[in-house]
């Protein structure tokens, strides 16, 4: 197991070996430094052909050194699986300007959980410029952008469609044409 710690995340990644899988009716335990974690917990189990299942825990934990949690048990319901990949270009392009080692698909899509993809992305703070790039058409897939306070969208000429951003939880700079 991986485990990335910042202080902004905490990024567990756990890969079975080549050829093998999770058990299931198998306990799997996970050392955590004594924490509070206040907004719950999410697990996201990947499954062979790359789509994920997440599992939400909304409850407060707060770990205690030597002492084990159990989260219950987890049922994986594989019809729930999705694809979380990231089709936009420009969005694609900005991931690659922080960490140019993302793992793309033969498409040329991202799928945030191949590799490191989610660390990359995280790895995105602060101020996202997205101006004056022609490649970006849309905003899908900007809602794994969780560690950026504002974002730039100036002069996308291909930017189409309605953007909703009320419930964003940052600062969005956006001009109009006139």
């Amino acid at each position: 197991m991986v485990k990335k710690q910042t202080k902004d995340y905490d990024l567990l990644i756990y890969t079975p070996e080549s050829g093998a899988s999770m058990a299931e009716n198998t306990d799997y335990f996970v050392v955590l430094p004594a924490v509070k974690i206040t907004k719950g917990i999410t697990l996201a189990f990947i499954l062979d052909n790359g789509k994920a299942v997440q599992v939400k825990f909304s409850n407060t934990i707060d770990i205690k050194r030597a002492q084990s949690y159990s989260l219950g048990d987890i049922a994986i319901n594989p019809a729930k699986a999705k694809l979380d990949v990231i089709t936009d270009k420009g969005l694609i392009d900005a991931i690659k300007k922080v960490s140019s080692d993302v793992e793309l698909e033969n498409d040329s899509s991202l799928n945030i959980y191949q590799g490191y993809n989610l660390d990359r992305i995280l790895k995105l703070k602060g101020e996202l410029d997205l101006s004056n790039n022609d490649k970006l058409t849309s905003l899908n897939g900007l809602q794994y952008f969780q560690n950026i306070t504002s974002i730039k969208l100036f002069g996308n000429q291909n930017l189409t469609g309605n953007i909703d951003l009320t419930k964003c939880t940052y600062r969005v700079v956006h001009q109009c044409k006139a």
